[in-house]
């Protein structure tokens, strides 16, 4: 049953890059069930 699936991702997302949400978000559109890992060289501007 895919409902039960678990689906592992990862993503690496270079420095000074929008991070690809698009994409991110058709990942998760495809199984909820979703552990995303990765360097999503993320920041908060603070």
């Amino acid at each position: 049953n895919s409902s039960n699936q678990i689906q592992l991702t990862t993503c690496y997302s270079p420095p000074n890059e929008n991070l690809p949400l698009i994409l991110l978000n058709d990942i998760l559109r495809r199984n909820s069930n979703t552990i995303l890992l990765g360097d999503l060289n993320a920041k908060h501007d603070s």
